[in-house]
């Protein structure tokens, strides 16, 4: 059989420098021993955020990251897939309030997806190898364009108002990416 170690590293202050500046940064490493011998993961998250980057209250947020993972494909209750998924990837989001209860952003992203194959078991080194039939990889630009409207007496219990949330998001070919939508 297979086993694991894996170990994480947090770091987050939430007044960078004394401006109300926040910083995080993730890091995770994995391990894994058995009968397939298995690389060592690496993901990692690196955020920042400016919440007044001007007058007008306007925020910056920047996010850097890397993840890999394991992933099956089951359709109709069979495994047909399992593969390696690596994103890579980051956003770059300004946004402002228009109001007291209302705020705009618009975030731009770029990720990269790469799988990688496994055989159908994990006991077993050798194929099948099939690629997944749903999930296509390659890189996504796009923009979300994301509006909130809060009216809430409170954001932890609220007993009324409400909260409305609208997000479109574009994929954009003409900025490098592979798929529009």
């Amino acid at each position: 059989g297979a086993y694991g170690l894996s170990g994480q590293i947090d770091f987050g202050e939430r007044n960078w420098r004394g401006r109300g500046q926040s910083l995080a940064l993730r890091v995770e490493r994995g391990f894994t021993r058995g009968t397939i011998q298995l690389p060592g993961k690496v993901n990692f998250s690196l955020a920042f955020r400016e919440p007044f980057l001007d007058e007008q209250r306007t925020s910056l947020d920047i996010s850097l990251f890397q993840t890999s993972t394991t992933q099956a494909e089951v359709l109709s209750g069979v495994t047909t897939s399992r593969y390696d998924l690596e994103r890579v990837g980051s956003f770059l989001e300004l946004g402002r309030p228009l109001d007291p209860a209302t705020s705009l952003s618009l975030r731009l992203r770029s990720e990269l997806a790469l799988i990688t194959p496994l055989p159908l078991d994990p006991n077993s080194p050798s194929c099948p190898c099939p690629p997944p039939t749903l999930f296509t990889p390659g890189r996504t630009v796009s923009v979300l364009l994301t509006g909130i409207r809060d009216t809430r007496d409170s954001r932890i219990s609220p007993t009324r108002g409400q909260r409305q949330h609208l997000s479109l998001e574009f994929g954009l070919p003409a900025l490098g990416g592979q798929f529009s939508f």
